[in-house]
């Protein structure tokens, strides 16, 4: 998924306006600069990646488990999506070089789902750039529902019905929803009404289990 995603402190207006009129599109392929490499400290039924260069991302998800009561239970839940592999990669130069703030593509290989999430490096404490993870990492538990069988081909069409708009750049509403509640969470500090359970009931996803962890099993990616 890709969204155009303003910088710094945001509102909820701003928010609302960039996920749902910014400019998104879904890309289903698999891109070729990608290696998976188990850390050594990590188990290689790891769900979640970083690649071992970037030093954002685990301050981000870090930030965003001691935020927000939602943000923690959906990184649980995603490290048990199954037959699941999401690499997310913080981009210094992401914005400059594509005029993107984000951008994902999903594939499907021999029955395993893949995730290839780059994003705008942003400052730490930035509720923009934390809020755009969690909204990736919606989509992707989103899409993880979907029946593998025919290939990287069923995600699209998964897409496609539930789109909130009619092309391909459309958005679809449970991510969007998500990072609004998150948000919400970490502006005021509050538990706030929305569950990450109602609003996945609301759009027909069955979320995978919950992990009760101090930190949710993560692998590294990229060249030693």
């Amino acid at each position: 998924m890709r969204s155009r995603f303003s910088r710094g402190k945001i509102g909820v207006l701003v928010l609302v306006f960039v996920l749902i009129k910014g400019q998104s599109i879904l890309a289903f392929d698999a891109p070729t600069d990608i290696v998976v490499n188990p850390g050594a400290t990590a188990p290689s039924t790891a769900v979640l990646r970083i690649d071992r260069r970037d030093k954002f991302t685990p301050r981000h998800l870090e930030q965003l488990r001691r935020g927000s009561a939602m943000a923690r239970e959906l990184l649980d839940r995603v490290a048990n999506l199954r037959d699941t592999i999401l690499i997310v990669r913080a981009d210094p130069a992401l914005a400059r070089k594509s005029g993107l703030y984000g951008r994902t593509r999903f594939w499907v290989h021999a029955g395993e789902l893949f995730g290839f999430v780059e994003y705008q490096a942003g400052p730490l404490n930035s509720f923009g750039t934390q809020c755009l993870i969690v909204h990736e990492l919606a989509h992707a538990v989103e899409i993880a529902t979907t029946d593998r069988k025919a290939g990287t081909r069923a995600l699209r069409s998964f897409v496609l019905e539930r789109a909130i708009g009619s092309d391909l750049g459309a958005e679809t509403e449970f991510p969007q929803q998500v990072a609004l509640a998150v948000l919400w969470q970490l502006q005021r500090k509050a538990a706030g009404e929305d569950s990450l359970e109602r609003i996945a009931l609301s759009h027909q996803i069955t979320l995978p289990p919950i992990t009760v962890a101090d930190a949710m099993p993560m692998a590294s990616t990229g060249p030693h």
